[in-house]
């Protein structure tokens, strides 16, 4: 009862702040040109990759707060904090002489909206420890006011940047200040709830990386897993401009990022699961209640969508109307995501790293497919995004299951040695 009560309400943060998320791109689609409307949307996706870059530290640490006793937890909190935080400066130092590569990548036109665009790296990275903190305890309240936070201060700074004339710099510095904000906001109300001492931290910076090298392997895969995920996510947003057409590109990215909304509501389940799959004594009734929810959803998903969800969408903006045959192919793409992305996270944390190694293979193939391309019809590029995650999909469940019957398998013979 209590695990439906956290997905309800993550559900509820997440329908609420999409909403507002999402409102952002057709008011920005009313506020810039076509043009310009692509860049945006080029940079956003761009955006969503720099921010995961930390999930993989993220996912780690929340699940090393599951091995530590309460004071440990505590160390490895403030410490953690403190290093991410020098960590995301100095890669963001990194990423600066790179913006004009970047730039001419992406044909944004403008190294400064990429260098722009790049202050998510520090922000992130600070943003990783008390995020982390808050998923392993359980604080969904507060995950939701986070998500909430984020969603509504980035409609609200936005409109307000782009009608003083700031143009898609004000639409871009919307995702900064808001994000900046919500971080800000979660890092306070840990400190005064927790009445943490920051003075008493114990571990030293040193002995905080040393416990991050001593687990390396772990930590790679954790950070591949979340740039695997983000770049399947958001690969057809990046390289729109470069392979379809230009009058039809910024209306791909819109009904691109309309209809990924149902990522996000589907990834409320993870929100709640994902520290108890995690653990290294997971049950097989977790792992089967959540994939009942996800079977649930995709269900009573394409239901709504196939009786609503396409006058709805034509509703919210025209341009849907002409695009109604890529819809489906949208929502198959969403929901093979989000299977994926499941599957995918169960393996990582349970050492099933094999899969990230396959999933590599598969997206190196499929960059270099979409790189022998010039100009392709939205149908086949949305499709080879399908294919890609099919693929990625089947090999991550027989990976799974494959390790769960050899556990079963042992455990067995371990009671019938001991009978």
């Amino acid at each position: 009862m209590q695990q439906l009560k956290n997905i309800s309400m993550i559900i509820f943060s997440t329908l609420l702040g999409g909403v507002a998320s999402y409102l952002y791109h057709p008011i920005m689609s009313h506020y810039l040109s076509i043009l310009d409307f692509a860049r945006f949307e080029s940079l956003a996706g761009m955006f969503t990759i720099l921010a995961t870059i930390t999930a993989g530290f993220s996912l780690y640490l929340t699940r090393a707060f599951s091995h530590e006793d309460r004071e440990q937890m505590r160390q490895l909190y403030l410490s953690s904090e403190r290093v991410f935080a020098i960590m995301g400066i100095g890669i963001y130092c990194i990423y600066l002489p790179c913006i004009w590569w970047i730039d001419s990548l992406l044909l944004i036109g403008s190294p400064l909206m990429v260098a722009l665009i790049g202050l998510i790296i520090p922000i992130s990275f600070f943003a990783i420890a008390p995020g982390s903190w808050l998923q392993w305890r359980g604080n969904f309240w507060f995950l939701s006011l986070y998500s909430i936070l984020t969603s509504f201060g980035k409609l609200l700074f936005g409109w307000i940047l782009v009608l003083i004339w700031f143009g898609i710099f004000g639409a871009i510095g919307g995702f900064i200040i808001a994000a900046l904000v919500a971080t800000l906001t979660i890092v306070v109300w840990i400190d005064r709830s927790i009445r943490w001492d920051r003075r008493t931290i114990l571990l030293t910076h040193t002995q905080v990386i040393g416990l991050f090298y001593e687990r390396r392997l772990e930590l790679f895969h954790f950070f591949l897993l979340a740039f695997l995920l983000a770049l399947f996510q958001n690969l057809d947003l990046i390289l729109v401009n470069r392979l379809l057409d230009p009058a039809i590109a910024g209306k791909y990215a819109l009904v691109s990022v309309m209809m990924k909304f149902v990522i996000f509501i589907a990834l409320s389940v993870e929100t709640v699961y994902y520290p108890r799959l995690s653990h290294p004594n997971w049950t097989r009734p977790d792992l089967a209640a959540s994939v009942s929810l996800l079977i649930t959803g995709s269900i009573v998903g394409y239901i709504l969508f196939r009786f609503a969800g396409v006058y709805v969408l034509t509703a919210i903006n025209p341009v849907f109307s002409e695009y109604q045959g890529l819809i489906p192919y949208f929502y198959a793409f969403c929901i093979l995501f989000v299977w994926v992305s499941f599957w995918m996270k169960i393996a990582v944390a349970q050492g099933i790293y094999v899969v990230n190694i396959v999933s590599l293979i598969v997206g190196a193939m499929l960059l270099l497919y979409l790189h022998n391309q010039t100009m392709m019809t939205p149908e086949l590029y949305i499709r080879s995004f399908m294919v890609t995650l099919m693929i990625v999909l089947i090999f991550s469940i027989i990976a799974v299951v494959n390790v769960l019957r050899r556990s079963d398998s042992r455990s067995h013979s371990i009671r019938h040695s001991r009978q």
